[in-house]
């Protein structure tokens, strides 16, 4: 079964985590939670910059780039202003829409759950997003199809949830909870079966930054956030990627010999 591109669209009250005060109605629930929670930030914030880091050492002007499940766009806006162009890809009107709005050199594109591939020309996309876009780097067409239009050198900047991890524990110990309507689970893979994945087509893995230690759902305001956030800093958890429930990291595609 082909999956949905859908990971960040949920609006209120779509949600296992709303909570009273959430989003208004019509309010992007993911727009919500990263902008007004404090766990929303946090995260959100150490995406942004391992995305930020990793565009600026890229070695060469980034003329195409492609955000795979974009969402309405809040990494896009970030690769918008590196790239000459950025083609964001979704499969709701609204969405499209909402990415149509982030900056004029942004392209929205509008795919179906049915898609089997990406809307760029082969060897023509210096850098491809997909960033909590669960379903997606777990479909061998996408990988594949990573392959074919990243030019060498080209880099693939995507998130995890890693199954071995204690979130990956906690999921497999209450499987109802981390699981979407399709029946399909979070934290399936490793980080080494994810990057084995992506090596067969060429990419191989050159940073991964571990995070997301936190006993807390995106939603979450609570006040021991911060202190916890500053010792998971302190204790350089990001540095154990291959153990941290979540991992942000950066693929090359291969050089040209």
């Amino acid at each position: 079964m082909k999956r949905s591109l859908l990971s960040k669209t949920q609006t209120t009250g779509t949600s296992a985590n709303s909570h009273p005060g959430s989003p208004t109605d019509g309010e992007n629930y993911w727009d919500f939670v990263d902008s007004q929670t404090s766990m929303g930030r946090y995260l959100t914030a150490n995406e942004k910059k391992f995305i930020v880091e990793s565009l600026n050492g890229y070695p060469n002007p980034i003329e195409l780039a492609l955000d795979a499940g974009a969402g309405t766009g809040r990494h896009t806006r970030i690769v918008a202003t590196y790239a000459t162009q950025v083609v964001a890809m979704e499969i709701e009107d609204d969405l499209v829409a909402a990415l149509a709005r982030v900056a004029p050199n942004v392209q929205a594109v509008r795919v179906t759950p049915e898609t089997t591939t990406l809307p760029v020309d082969s060897n023509s996309t210096d850098c491809i997003l997909c960033i909590e876009a669960v379903f997606l780097p777990e479909q061998e067409w996408f990988r594949e199809e990573c392959g074919r239009v990243l030019r060498p050198g080209g880099m693939l900047i995507v998130t995890l949830q890693n199954r071995l991890s204690w979130k990956g524990l906690w999921a497999k110990l209450r499987p109802g909870r981390y699981r979407y309507a399709t029946g399909d689970v979070y934290y399936v893979h490793s980080l080494g079966e994810f990057s084995d994945m992506f090596r067969r087509v060429g990419l191989e893995l050159r940073d991964a930054l571990g995070y997301n230690w936190l006993p807390f759902n995106r939603a979450s305001n609570s006040l021991l956030l911060r202190p916890l956030a500053i010792l998971e800093a302190l204790l350089q958890l990001r540095r154990l990627p291959s153990l941290s429930p979540w991992i942000i990291m950066r693929f090359v595609f291969k050089e040209e010999s």
